[in-house]
């Protein structure tokens, strides 16, 4: 099943839809996957032998290796890159349906929170690192697995600025039992992060206590306007200049 002369442009034409983000058929995805699997042979009568057995995509990579072998064209090396493949899929689909909403907004977030947050047995501090549009770029957490306790340690949080550069930033705090009402070690840590973010320039949007009973949000509640005042880096160097 070696790919003819007649074929030796054909991959780089498949290549050239698949870049300009035309819509392709099933068998087309399935012979550009198998360019890997087979990088000497023609993979499109295999494609269409696979979705002749088996019906579908979902159905390719959710067979077993033995059923794929059954496919002419198919030998163990790729049925063990399909079935792969359907693993790997499988693993995202998981943690997608766990997976943070793409932008931060407040009401969306907030019904997250709850998924994300209700079942946990411990006390932990979450950064969601925001770029300039709102996206989430990603989560950093801060926990030593402690039931009522949670630390916020200043230079890895500074190393979490400096490494991904955030616009801005989100912390979510959660607590396992009681209020959502913000302890004196949650004030503390409000502070710092203000600074912190203030220093690097950092926008410090929003600081969520979330509990079983609710949430607290140091936003709505007014005291993000009050922390950012009172600790930004124009403020310090201007009370810096005035003990001089």
């Amino acid at each position: 099943m070696r790919e003819e002369k007649g074929h030796s442009g054909h991959r780089e034409r498949m290549f050239e839809k698949l870049s300009k983000k035309a819509v392709l058929n099933p068998h087309e995805y399935l012979e550009i996957l198998l360019f890997n699997a087979l990088p000497r042979v023609d993979t499109r009568p295999i494609a269409h032998n696979l979705l002749q057995d088996f019906g579908d995509l979902q159905s390719i990579f959710s067979a077993s290796m033995d059923a794929l072998q059954n496919t002419q064209g198919v030998g163990k090396q790729t049925a063990a890159y399909l079935h792969c493949i359907g693993k790997l899929l499988e693993n995202y689909k998981e943690v997608s349906q766990h997976a943070f909403p793409v932008y931060y907004d407040a009401l969306t977030f907030l019904g997250f929170l709850k998924a994300e947050y209700e079942q946990t047995p411990y006390e932990v501090l979450d950064a969601y690192l925001l770029d300039e549009d709102n996206r989430i770029l990603g989560r950093k957490r801060f926990t030593i697995e402690d039931v009522a306790n949670v630390q916020l340690r200043t230079d890895e949080f500074i190393d979490c600025l400096m490494d991904d550069v955030p616009s801005g930033v989100v912390l979510v705090h959660n607590h396992p039992s009681g209020a959502p009402k913000p302890s004196k070690l949650d004030e503390m840590a409000t502070r710092r992060c203000q600074t912190v973010c203030s220093v690097h320039n950092v926008l410090f949007c929003e600081h969520i206590i979330f509990c079983k009973n609710g949430a607290y949000s140091y936003y709505m509640s007014g005291q993000m306007k009050k922390f950012g005042e009172t600790y930004s880096l124009n403020r310090m160097l201007s009370a810096a200049k005035k003990g001089e």
